[in-house]
């Protein structure tokens, strides 16, 4: 039930980072973040809830693979989300995504996953 986590400053070598079934916040995005090297990022059971903050978040690093799903998460329309053009694979399942989280994926995704979630129109 970790309710924050700090990012350090200067660039790591982490690949991959698994901090699913915490607290964590929306606070999590506000600092930058070095973390040029990560590939997989699992924030699966959070309490996220602004994904273009994720997006932003996630454009200084190497992502293929992201799972986000059981958050709170949304996107309202006016939001702009970048995203790395590495990522191929989101996991965005349980949270409260409607039609217009079309609006804010990767060009990228090969893979995604929106199951459990309020959108009416693909």
């Amino acid at each position: 039930q970790m309710p924050h986590m700090l990012f350090p400053v200067y660039p790591t070598r982490f690949q991959y980072l698994n901090f699913a079934n915490n607290i964590l916040t929306n606070d999590l995005f506000k600092q930058p973040i070095q973390l040029p090297h990560l590939k997989t990022l699992i924030l699966k059971g959070n309490k996220l809830e602004t994904l273009s903050l994720v997006g932003f978040f996630a454009s200084n690093t190497s992502l293929k693979h992201l799972d986000l799903s059981q958050n709170l998460l949304q996107h309202e329309n006016d939001e702009n989300c970048f995203w790395p053009e590495t990522l191929i694979t989101m996991n965005l399942s349980s949270n409260r995504f409607a039609d217009s989280v079309f609006r804010c994926l990767p060009r990228s995704i090969q893979i995604l996953d929106l199951n459990n979630n309020q959108i009416q129109t693909v």
